[in-house]
């Protein structure tokens, strides 16, 4: 199993986003950090009441925001096993 790095850059939309994996109240979470003036997200994967798993921003509220950076996420770790198993 690949593990996550603590820390790294992800392009989203043309632009350099900082993300850092942090652990708050016994869960992982990870903040972004945007080039610009948007101000910092936070953002978990939950598990909803109906079994499902969905990126959740940290307050609620950036919900788009998160599922979409969430998504890009979850790309960029496929992409770092995928260049594991050909190693």
């Amino acid at each position: 199993m690949v593990e996550m790095p603590d820390n790294f850059i992800l392009n989203w939309e043309g632009k350099e986003l900082t993300v850092s994996q942090k652990t708050m109240v016994g869960r992982k979470v990870f903040e972004i950090i945007f080039p610009d003036d948007t101000p910092k997200l936070y953002i978990h994967l939950a598990t909803i009441a109906t079994g499902q798993r969905m990126w959740m921003s940290i307050p609620e509220g950036r919900q788009e925001l998160a599922a979409a950076i969430g998504a890009e996420i979850i790309k960029y770790y496929r992409t770092l096993q995928a260049k594991a198993n050909e190693q």
